[in-house]
């Protein structure tokens, strides 16, 4: 049975501001017996944890059809959905079917399109079914240098179009829309890299227990190198202890929950028993890889999975394997009010692929195996929103020109009359002969600066703002301080003032990069001189 949620506040989205920027995301993890939601919210202050929904599958009847499986299922999904009470349709689901393949590859850079056949041409070596049948995305993962040329660290996925359109259709039948199909390996990795530190060089292995099949998935240089499922899972240890002790199964697990591996478990023999078949998997996956990688040792094993709440659990594994082993914590980096859920300790490890697949910062590997028929349809409502949302961008650009104008107008406007008082006094004729040239000649400077500030204005790439410009009459000069996301946009903004006809000089005076935990800033000063 799936442990209840006790939350203390309906709704964790309480506490967010309704105009903070970011998408949120709903990550589905359906498994054999439980189906979990989490959804995320990439916000600049960092990944917010909006919802959570947990619902058990029941027990499949004798003799079920596949459309009584699809509607089992789907009202399971309908009562997690409802725990999580928010409006995000945009949903990660994660595939695990018999077609999907998992491969690094590593090819010589080319432009893309060109990497796209090539991918497609090794992947048509690695499957056992035509690829014209197949959906395939991957990852660049890294680049090495080989022989002095450049070759690009590639994690290629593919799978059965057929069995990707099944898995969709329980998600298509509830009105949800798909954003991206990843696989469980890269969902556990990132959840991991978003709540741990470690060494890039390091080797580590992520182990998924669930409760009829278990993975193990092992990453070095954060590219995944070996996956495999292994048939072993918390049914297995539950099965055991009921043929021993013939009680019912709610008895059994109550007494695996309550004892573990403890030193007090009156089943320890009979549960580490049981245990020796996932050693003995563990071990033989562990000894291929390090004869394959001519590599000595895996440096940590983090467990996760709705098995990995047995008591010493990690101690028996250490033990066992002679390796570091820890329990993994899918709720660790993300932003939410610990105390808004009574028992999280009871239901947090069943999340790490739900969340994992929400989680779209950091290093978070991201494939999509959505088809590219769907692809084409959510590329005409990226465009319809495009449509909508381009003018209003605009209109919002037009309007603060305008504001800027007017001030300057009401500033020069003072000006003039401030400059008329000082005329009413001055005595000496040349002095006034001056000043009035001078006046006459601001209604040209004041063309002349609008027309600067809509050349300014044309030049700005996105992912670059300007925070503050000053400017000099006197000296013909404008200071310019902003930020930029990186220091290419930053050097493409000052060629492009370079080449405006208004300014003899553009000089970067300086550059200060400030970086925070999931980006960077690149704060600059740009000093221009008039012609």
């Amino acid at each position: 049975m799936a442990p209840k949620i006790k939350q203390i506040t309906s709704h964790l989205d309480q506490e967010i501001n309704l105009f903070e920027p970011g998408q949120k995301l709903m990550g589905i993890d359906i498994g054999s017996t439980l189906i979990k939601i989490a959804v995320i919210k990439e916000a600049p202050v960092g990944t917010r944890l909006v919802g959570i929904g947990l619902s058990e599958i029941l027990p499949p009847p004798s003799n079920e059809t596949d459309e009584e499986t699809k509607t089992r299922i789907s009202l399971s999904l309908k009562e997690a959905l409802s725990q999580v009470k928010t409006k995000a349709k945009k949903v990660c689901t994660i595939i695990n079917t018999p077609s999907l393949s998992i491969k690094p590859i590593s090819l010589p850079a080319m432009p893309e399109e060109e990497l796209k056949e090539s991918v497609k041409w090794e992947m048509e070596q690695n499957i056992n079914f035509p690829i014209n049948t197949a959906t395939l995305d991957f990852l660049i993962s890294g680049e090495t240098i080989r022989s002095g040329a450049k070759n690009l660290e590639l994690e290629v996925v593919a799978a059965k179009t057929e069995e990707i359109k099944k898995h969709m259709q329980i998600y298509l039948q509830n009105k949800l829309s798909i954003e991206t199909i990843n696989i469980h390996s890269f969902c556990l990795w990132n959840v991991f890299q978003k709540s741990n530190q470690w060494k890039e060089d390091d080797t580590i292995a992520l182990l998924n227990l669930g409760a009829k099949t278990s993975t193990i998935n092992i990453f070095s240089n954060n590219i995944l190198r070996f996956n495999r499922e292994i048939f072993f899972g918390g049914e297995t240890i539950t099965a055991a202890l009921i043929k021993e002790l013939n009680i019912p199964a709610q008895e059994v697990k109550k007494l695996i929950d309550n004892y573990g591996l403890s030193d007090k478990s009156p089943q320890y023999e009979k549960i580490s028993e049981s245990l020796k078949q996932l050693i003995a998997q563990i071990d033989r996956s562990f000894g291929y890889y390090k004869a394959q990688f001519h590599i000595e040792r895996v440096d940590r094993l983090v467990i996760y999975g709705g098995l990995s709440k047995l008591i010493n659990l990690d101690k028996f594994l250490s033990e066992e394997l002679g390796i570091f082993a820890e329990i993994g914590e899918p709720f660790n980096g993300l932003l939410f009010e610990q105390k808004s859920f009574a028992n999280l300790n009871d239901f947090a490890s069943f999340f790490s692929i739900a969340i994992g697949a929400a989680i779209n910062s950091g290093i978070a590997k991201r494939v999509n195996l959505l088809p590219a028929e769907f692809r084409k349809d959510k590329k005409n409502k990226l465009k319809k929103t495009l449509i909508r949302i381009v003018p209003l961008i605009v209109i919002g650009a037009l309007i603060f020109i305008y504001v800027t104008l007017i001030n300057k107008e009401k500033m020069l406007i003072r000006e003039e009359k401030t400059k008329n008082d000082i005329i009413n006094v001055w005595k000496n004729q040349q002095d006034l002969e001056r000043k009035i040239k001078f006046l006459d000649s601001i209604p040209a400077t004041q063309k002349s600066w609008i027309e600067i500030f809509k050349g300014i204005s044309s030049v700005i790439p996105e992912g670059v703002r300007l925070d503050h410009i000053s400017l000099s009459e006197t000296n013909k000069t404008i200071i310019i301080n902003g930020a930029g996301q990186s220091n290419i946009l930053i050097i493409e903004m000052v060629r492009k003032l370079e080449s405006l006809p208004y300014f003899n000089s553009v000089k970067l005076e300086s550059v200060e990069e400030i970086s925070a935990e999931q980006f960077t800033i690149i704060n600059f000063r740009l000093k221009i001189g008039k012609r």
